[in-house]
Parts: structure tokens; C-alpha cells; sequence
């Protein structure tokens, strides 16, 4: 691998065994990245505190699950069904777009980013995470719900993330 980042925590108490990058000079390890599909868990986490219902339910889609285009952020009337869980291991960016948009909404988005931690420093000398507001654009919206534009985090956000999930708290 030409350009990576290894980050090993413990996760008892987040302390750091490893934390090295391939490449530092020109991929530095404290610098934001886009989050790209990471955020997929933090739509899926505000949109089951939203709808808790959406544990069983189905999200319908047209075409590739990975193409996403303003008309694809809505339900389409046919097209593929498939479950949450099946939607977060395909990475399906038009299920993740029509439930940012559909159940959770612009602010219950950011503020669930918020509570992942992603907009404060990790560490010490690393930035905060950025996120773009989506406003009133649901296509701005559905982009940022499937990770495809509009979050950027460090790795060390990326590791807390999976330390979340692995442990079931931040």
C-alpha cells in the first residue's frame, strides 16, 4: 500500500499502541480527510434514533445502489429492496441519501456527527473534523448522509469511530 494510515488504540482506554503513516510528508497523519462511506454509520445510528422502526424496514432504490443524483435522494416507485444491514455492508450511497434526507433531516445529521466526535480535535495538534452544512439542498443533504461530499475527519477520528462500535461508547 503506497498511502496509509495504521492507528491501533486500546480500546479500554483509547490510549495509542500505534499510530503510523506509510508516507507521512505527503500524507501527514494530522491532516482531515474526506470520510467518504464511514459516515454511512453515523446516518444509520441517526436515522434508527429517528425511526427505530427502520430496524426492520427496507429501503428501495434504482440502478447501481452507488450512483447518486437529486432524483435518487426519493424512494423510487420500483427498484430493489434491500434491509439497513444489507444497505450498510453494499455501501448503498442512494438508501443512506433518501434516509439523511427522509428520516433524519440536515440538523439531526450534523448534530449525530457532532455527537461522534468528529467536529472536535482528537489529540492534541490534530484539526477538528469539517462538515459542510447541506442547508436547504436535499441533494447536499444525501451526499453528506452516504459520505459521498461533505465531511472531512483524521484518522485518528476514523480509529474513534470503529473504537465506538467495536465498545459502544465514545
Amino acid at each position: 500500500v503506497a498511502r496509509a494510515h495504521v492507528v491501533v488504540m486500546d480500546l479500554a482506554t483509547g490510549a495509542l499502541a500505534a499510530y503510523v503513516s506509510t508516507d507521512a510528508a505527503s500524507f501527514p497523519p494530522d491532516r482531515a480527510y474526506p470520510a467518504a462511506s464511514l459516515v454511512k454509520v453515523v446516518t444509520a445510528a441517526a436515522a434508527l434514533d429517528a425511526a427505530p422502526s427502520l430496524v426492520n424496514g427496507t429501503c428501495r432504490f434504482a440502478g447501481s445502489p452507488y450512483v447518486l443524483t437529486p432524483s435518487r435522494v426519493n424512494p423510487p416507485k420500483r427498484g430493489a429492496e434491500i434491509s439497513l444491514e444489507r444497505a450498510l455492508a453494499t455501501s448503498n450511497n442512494q438508501c443512506f441519501a433518501q434516509w439523511a434526507v427522509h428520516r433524519v433531516g440536515a440538523r439531526g445529521l450534523l448534530d449525530a456527527i457532532e455527537r461522534f466526535g468528529f467536529l472536535s480535535s482528537p489529540a492534541p495538534d490534530h484539526p477538528p473534523g469539517d462538515v459542510k452544512d447541506p442547508g436547504d439542498s436535499a441533494y447536499a443533504l444525501g451526499e453528506l448522509g452516504s459520505g459521498l461530499d461533505g465531511l472531512r475527519i483524521t484518522p485518528l477520528h476514523a480509529a474513534q469511530l470503529a473504537g465506538t462500535l467495536a465498545d459502544g461508547r465514545l
